[in-house]
């Protein structure tokens, strides 16, 4: 819910979690360690970054057999996602969409924004349109 959260409902071009699976999570845990010693107020460790490092989830260009990161990709983009549980990649659920409410209206992708001769206005539209909302998603997005 999240990755979508970060991505469909705060019009980017990929949610955190890709993101991080795009950079590496070596790299990210990395990157968060340096930081924490400027922004020392901040919490900016994850656990689940720590275990997925030590269990050798590490960037995607390491060359061997097996990516391993958050989401297991198709096509169009995840499918799967690792449980630590089962020790493999599982389907993601379908309902996310569902339990997170409709979009605000006035949505665009990330893609469709960047076309967008007047995308500050449409975007101040589509935000005003997200604050009033309260569904999941909504109050999700405006947490983060």
């Amino acid at each position: 819910m999240i990755n979508s959260v970060t991505q469909d409902w705060l019009i980017r071009p990929m949610g955190i979690f890709q993101l991080m699976d795009y950079v590496g999570l070596d790299v990210c845990r990395h990157i968060s360690h340096i930081m924490h010693k400027y922004l020392k107020d901040e919490y900016l460790s994850c656990n689940l970054v720590e275990e997925m490092v030590r269990r050798k989830f590490w960037a995607v260009n390491v060359r061997t057999e097996l990516k391993r990161r958050f989401f297991l990709y198709g096509k169009q983009g995840p499918i799967g996602i690792y449980s630590f549980e089962q020790d493999k990649y599982i389907p993601l659920p379908e309902n996310i969409e569902k339990v997170l409410g409709a979009l605000p209206q006035g949505h665009l992708s990330w893609k469709k924004l960047q076309k967008e001769p007047h995308k500050e206005a449409v975007l101040q539209s589509y935000l005003d349109k997200l604050y009033a909302q309260q569904t999941l998603g909504a109050q999700l997005a405006q947490a983060f």
